[in-house]
């Protein structure tokens, strides 16, 4: 055998181990992930079927005209009402599509905790309140908490799920070296799966061949997760597709409060609320839908989001900040002027849930997903496997050995223990 062959089944060597502790260190990670993952995708269609659909809700139509937003985000307050509250309300273009109000309501004393998540359905012509849910505790929040923070603190879970999901990409990619022939006859096991093998065969390939196709657009699922979660890589993947800009959260458009904002009205804030989004409205005709941020702090702005007709299905939109106090512009963003990194930004969680291409982008996220999920335990099942076959080796030796046999040919009791049949795990 040839030096240079020896240092590659060497590496080889290593990179399995890598794969091999990593692997079993974020499996648990890695499979609850992958299973939320599946039931995120399809909710709005589960919903639909159960009934419990927001996004989709209508209302009888009463004849009336729809009431404005400030009329709207007033009756959801009046019907939770919390001295500390973020408030916004989406409007579908939709005919007698019932309006979506979200309302938060932060942990005053810890704001490493999750604070409480409301969503309330409304009818559009009478603000009337239709359902309010608890997203912290029914079922869609406890899977997405779970998919992200494993209903753990934010600032435990998160980097928990985070860094899991970069191990994951790590693992990815020496599964491809992995799963690399050592020569050309291999490639063909290497694509398909042999249904009729034994289990162990039969498991190895589920990891091996699947864990193959799946990689390709699993790799963008956990490059969209990380971007979520870790601060860090989303800033590098912003500056590295800007062009060398840096993202700034903190620094966006404030309200300048007057020196006694004490008399600015209540009754005056909503008609310029109102008057701002009607102007928006009618200069932003091609929707499908809008959202309204009411201001809270003194600070804050009168932000009016606007989601365009092409590219619906992936949150292609248009936003306008407005100072609260006298109306004024502050800034205009419009989808044709971001740069690639805004753009990525924007449409990250559209990838992630694969929405981005409509339904069968969704079938594939779920399925990549699923596989994912797999992994993890077929990938245990082989690593057991092989250990199990270890220790059974090791008691062949001992025996063969203190043979009394040996003493006459040690060739003819060794032999059987090197001429093993082909291990089903390591075809």
């Amino acid at each position: 055998m040839t030096k240079a062959k020896k240092q590659g089944i060497t590496l080889k060597k290593a990179i399995g181990k890598i794969h091999l502790w990593l692997g079993l260190g974020s499996g648990l990670v890695v499979f609850i992930l992958g299973v939320t993952g599946c039931i995120l995708v399809f909710e709005e269609e589960i919903r639909l079927l159960n009934g419990t659909s927001r996004i989709y809700k209508t209302v009888e139509d009463k004849g009336l005209s729809t009431l404005p937003p400030s009329q709207i985000m007033k009756k959801a307050k009046e019907a939770v009402p919390s001295e500390r509250s973020m408030v916004y309300s989406i409007f579908k273009k939709q005919e007698n599509a019932a309006v979506i109000t979200w309302h938060y309501t932060p942990d005053p004393d810890n704001p490493n905790v999750r604070g409480q998540y409301l969503a309330i359905t409304q009818d559009p012509y009478t603000g009337e309140i239709l359902t309010i849910e608890d997203w912290n505790h029914d079922f869609w929040g406890t899977m997405f908490y779970l998919h992200t923070n494993l209903l753990l603190p934010p600032g435990i879970g998160s980097p928990i799920t985070s860094y899991a999901t970069l191990i994951f990409v790590v693992l990815m990619i020496t599964g491809l070296v992995l799963w690399y022939p050592k020569s050309k006859k291999g490639f063909r096991q290497r694509f398909t799966v042999k249904w009729t093998a034994s289990p162990k065969r039969l498991n190895y390939d589920l990891h091996n061949v699947f864990g193959f196709y799946m990689t390709w657009m699993a790799i963008f699922i956990a490059i969209t997760g990380m971007i979520f979660g870790l601060s860090w890589f989303r800033n590098a993947v912003y500056y590295t597709t800007s062009g060398g800009e840096t993202l700034d959260f903190y620094n966006g458009p404030q309200s300048k409060p007057p020196i006694d904002s004490s008399t600015i009205a209540i009754s005056r804030q909503d008609n310029l609320v109102d008057s701002l989004v009607a102007a928006t409205l009618a200069r932003e005709k091609d929707l499908t839908e809008y959202s309204v941020n009411y201001p809270e702090r003194e600070d804050d702005i009168i932000n009016v989001s606007v989601f365009t007709k092409q590219g619906k299905t992936y949150f292609r939109h248009n936003e306008f900040a407005y100072d609260r106090y006298s109306g004024e512009l502050l800034s205009s963003e419009y989808w044709q002027d971001h740069n690639a990194g805004e753009r990525i930004l924007h449409l990250n969680y559209a990838i992630h849930l694969g929405l981005i291409g409509g339904l069968p982008t969704k079938i594939l996220a779920f399925l990549v997903s699923f596989i994912a999920a797999s992994l993890p335990i077929t990938g245990f099942y082989i690593w057991w496997g092989r250990k199990r076959k270890v220790k059974g080796e090791s008691a062949t030796s001992r025996k063969a050995l203190t043979s009394a046999n040996y003493k006459n040919d040690p060739k003819e009791v060794v032999k059987p223990i090197f001429s093993m049949k082909q291990d089903p795990n390591n075809p």
